[in-house]
């Protein structure tokens, strides 16, 4: 199964989307996965667990802004997913996908180390003009966040929402 999404559908989930700020304090000190009371978007799954296929097309517009396209996906709770990053930009990507929270953490902890490799679940490098491959199982959380890393991305627009419930 391929997953499409309308423009006009994500347009509305994204203008009422809650997605990762620069307003919540986070210590960079260590992965997600060490916070205690810390929720995750889910965890990595094999290629034989994949039910769904999802192709993410990473854009810049002529005016020089950033885009996943599509910017929101619909799965069902419990779903592997591999999920095709298309880099069709000049510009090396990282992404990110997790929770809010995940999300924060992560993007507090690259601004903190801009030149560190980053190593953790959820994430992959995506080379210019290339792609980049994550299998995903979606866990009981509602909503996930997708997002790029790199110095100056996210606030160019590549951020995306995955929603996350019992009717896909």
């Amino acid at each position: 199964m391929r997953i499409l999404v309308g423009a006009a559908w994500f347009a509305t989930v994204l203008g009422s989307a809650s997605l990762a700020d620069d307003t919540h304090p986070i210590d960079p000190s260590g992965p997600a996965h060490q916070i205690s009371d810390h929720i995750t978007a889910g965890k990595p799954g094999t290629h034989s667990e994949v039910t769904v296929e999802i192709e993410i097309h990473i854009v810049e517009t002529p005016t020089g802004a950033l885009a996943f396209f599509p910017q929101a996906l619909h799965v069902e709770r419990g779903t592997t997913a591999r999920i095709t990053f298309e880099n069709e930009t000049g510009r090396m990507h990282e992404v990110f996908l997790g929770s809010h929270h995940e999300v924060a953490e992560q993007r507090d902890w690259r601004a903190h180390r801009p030149e560190t490799p980053i190593n953790a679940l959820g994430f992959i490098a995506v080379a210019p003009h290339s792609s980049a491959e994550l299998v995903w199982t979606f866990s009981d959380l509602e909503a996930a966040d997708f997002v790029c890393l790199q110095p100056g991305h996210f606030s160019a627009g590549l951020r995306g929402l995955v929603i996350v419930d019992d009717h896909s």
